[in-house]
């Protein structure tokens, strides 16, 4: 079983998420896209997802759902660019345990690490 499944087709913020759990003794799996990430959930167990839900292949809204469905990967933070109130409240309220929005306070290296 890894710690962290990161979903991020953001190349320098994957690899900087990467990176930060990594340092911090995490082991982590990243993936650019919905497909990788459903690969890599058949294939092993996570503890948690940081799911950017803009994503070029496929949405992260229809990953969030198949994660949620299967036991694989049990808690999840969405990651995104998209600071709307409604979209945060609706992912909290279908069980994700975070809403972070890239650029924010919480998305910097030491509170993101202290939220996960």
């Amino acid at each position: 079983m890894k710690d962290i499944l990161i979903v991020e087709d953001g190349r320098p913020e994957r690899e900087r998420l990467e990176k930060l759990f990594g340092k911090a003794g995490y082991q982590v799996a990243a993936c650019e896209s919905v497909g990788e990430a459903e690969s890599s959930l058949q294939h092993e167990k996570f503890r948690l997802t940081i799911l950017d839900i803009g994503l070029g292949d496929r949405s992260g809204s229809y990953l969030f759902s198949v994660i949620k469905r299967q036991v694989n990967a049990p808690y999840i933070i969405v990651f995104t660019g998209n600071p709307s109130v409604h979209l945060k409240q609706r992912f909290l309220d279908e069980g994700a345990v975070d809403y972070i929005v890239k650029g924010s306070p919480q998305a910097q290296n030491e509170q993101f690490l202290s939220r996960v």
